[in-house]
């Protein structure tokens, strides 16, 4: 994959789920900041793209996209990907763990108690 410059990042946001939990806050979190990275497997019209940040990753778009070589700049960090990613995922990484985060999202609104002395 190569870097591309942060600023594309705004041309992407349909890519990643939008309004959840978890997910978006990453993405949230690159574009106010202007910290972190974004990958593409090709700068034209990319077809697979990563946002990553702090050791975190998120993967969006065609996994078939990425031969082996392409995952390199994403060894070492934690990848929040569609299942659909894992063949290369795990093709192109030495190593690559599985691990399933349940996220609690309360839809309920809280109660402002008022005590009175």
């Amino acid at each position: 994959m190569i870097e591309l410059p942060l600023h594309q990042l705004a041309s992407y946001l349909g890519w990643f789920p939008q309004a959840s939990a978890g997910q978006t806050a990453l993405v949230e979190h690159v574009m106010a900041t202007r910290r972190g990275h974004l990958w593409a497997d090709r700068a034209d019209r990319p077809r697979a793209i990563a946002v990553g940040c702090g050791g975190y990753l998120l993967l969006s778009g065609d996994p078939e996209a990425l031969g082996p070589s392409a995952m390199a700049p994403l060894a070492g960090q934690y990848v929040l990907a569609p299942s659909r990613f894992l063949p290369a995922l795990s093709s192109g990484l030495e190593r690559v763990t599985p691990w399933e985060r349940m996220v609690y999202v309360r839809r309920a609104h809280s109660h402002r108690v008022r005590r009175e002395v």
